[in-house]
């Protein structure tokens, strides 16, 4: 409906104005008129990591992931939020999902990041290598995945992946 629409173009504004509490009394009225918008719950749980409520943001994200459970950015979502939680086998598997259902290299590049922060870096190579055949642009993904690596002060495993984006340029070849 137009009227809650209305409304959540003025949450966004709320919230560049960091009117927290205005965000949240109009997300409260949309959520009066359907509590199952995926959307209004998304930027509620938004707000709640921004107050570091997590356990707040990730109940909110699998009650919308029970209404949209093929949205593939809630499960991405849903794997930001454990990872601030440092919940980082469940946020792997989080965005695990949202791979399997979009296919998009910046879930799988987070799932993998999520193994290393739980799994350590022993397993790591052997888990990517098992995902490569379902990553169509591997020198895209690789130099994504460094960049997350470098993000997250893994150098080594930034300096691995960034070669072997390298290598997988057929011009480097």
């Amino acid at each position: 409906d137009v009227y809650k629409r209305q409304l959540l173009n003025l949450v966004f504004l709320d919230i560049r104005s960091l009117d927290l509490k205005t965000a949240r009394t109009r997300l409260d009225i949309v959520l009066s008129r359907d509590p199952d918008d995926t959307k209004a719950l998304s930027v509620l749980a938004s707000l709640d990591y921004t107050e570091q409520d997590y356990a707040g943001g990730i109940a909110r994200m699998r009650h919308a992931l029970t209404i949209a459970p093929d949205d593939h950015r809630l499960h991405r979502q849903l794997g930001e939020l454990l990872a601030q939680d440092k919940q980082y086998l469940a946020a792997e598997a989080a965005f695990r999902t949202g791979f399997d259902l979009k296919g998009d290299i910046n879930d799988i590049a987070a799932a993998h990041l999520m193994h290393r922060y739980h799994a350590g870096r022993e397993s790591l190579w052997a888990v990517v290598e098992a995902d490569l055949p379902r990553i169509t642009d591997r020198e895209a993904y690789y130099g994504l995945l460094g960049h997350r690596f470098y993000n997250a002060y893994f150098a080594m495993e930034a300096i691995h992946a960034f070669q072997l984006a390298f290598t997988e340029n057929p011009g480097n070849k």
